[in-house]
């Protein structure tokens, strides 16, 4: 099988780490007419540029940008003509997620189930945003919140701190797993549109403030282990969370969620994660291709 990435995502190939048996992912436009599945990165994807669908060619939408931001993956016009889609949406053909587990969810489960480690910071909450483009209104609310509560800033956004060194999200999750709350707003506010910015949190065993899909409860691991952000003025959400930090009973009930069993809807969030996204797209394209076929199989 010969799967076509017709743009990359974002200058890289999203399955470069994928290998499976049998299949090839190629970016070479000049192959298209031995394509049998063709990847569209749908904030990318320039419809005018592609020639016409061959027969039997499998067409795929991928994306995990919100929506709002690109017209194009709401367009009817546009999913009409696609077979599959592989977005952040659950009710996509291959649901994509941004909790990162890549096959291994018995590790992330074990991550999200050790203790919260101690919280040495002073400064009762970490933020790292830095996107300037903002549908969701995080820019107005962040800037009132640090009015009435410090707020240690790693992002280009209000930046007061910076980093000794930067080794990507690793990075990111060690310095927030020293604050007791962690800055989660999205920059687009789209139902399942959750991003790293409310797993990081969780993984490292800080309290997420979330402000962003007005779904986010589905996405929890268990009760009261996010605030929402959307609940509350951002005077009120200061109040909380400084009452919080000076009440640390209060503060652990946000982590009892660690002793319970995860929530359905969240183990049915990861299942999908057991495998990596290339091998089920090839597995539903496999499906589509074989169901093709005329009864009694190939000649």
């Amino acid at each position: 099988m010969l799967v076509l990435l017709h743009e990359l995502m974002w200058g890289q190939d999203p399955f470069a780490d994928q290998p499976i048996e049998g299949v090839e992912v190629t970016a070479d436009r000049a192959r298209w007419g031995e394509a049998d599945v063709v990847v569209f990165h749908g904030p990318e994807h320039r419809p005018e540029l592609r020639p016409a669908k061959r027969a039997g060619q499998l067409w795929v939408a991928l994306s995990l940008e919100a929506a709002a931001h690109y017209p194009l993956l709401t367009d009817p016009a546009f999913l009409a003509e696609v077979d599959l889609t592989m977005t952040y949406q659950q009710d996509a053909d291959v649901p994509l997620t941004y909790a990162d587990a890549f096959g291994d969810v018995a590790g992330m489960v074990f991550q999200l189930r050790a203790p919260a480690p101690p919280k040495p910071r002073a400064v009762p909450v970490a933020s790292f945003v830095s996107g300037a483009v903002d549908r969701s209104g995080r820019s107005t609310y962040l800037r009132e919140l640090v009015r009435h509560i410090e707020v240690d800033s790693y992002g280009s956004f209000l930046r007061n701190r910076s980093l000794a060194e930067d080794h990507g999200r690793a990075t990111k999750v060690a310095v927030i797993a020293e604050y007791r709350f962690a800055i989660a707003f999205e920059n687009a506010r789209g139902t399942d549109y959750v991003t790293e910015k409310f797993f990081d949190p969780l993984l490292a065993g800080t309290v997420p403030v979330y402000l962003g899909a007005p779904n986010i409860e589905e996405f929890a691991p268990g009760r009261d282990a996010y605030i929402d952000a959307a609940a509350y003025e951002p005077a009120e959400l200061a109040a909380l969370l400084t009452r919080l930090s000076n009440d640390d009973e209060a503060y652990q009930q946000h982590f009892a969620w660690k002793a319970e069993p995860l929530r359905p809807t969240f183990t049915r969030l990861l299942e999908p994660e057991r495998q990596r996204p290339l091998r089920r797209l090839v597995r539903l394209a496999r499906a589509r291709r074989e169901a093709a076929l005329p009864a009694g199989g190939p000649n």
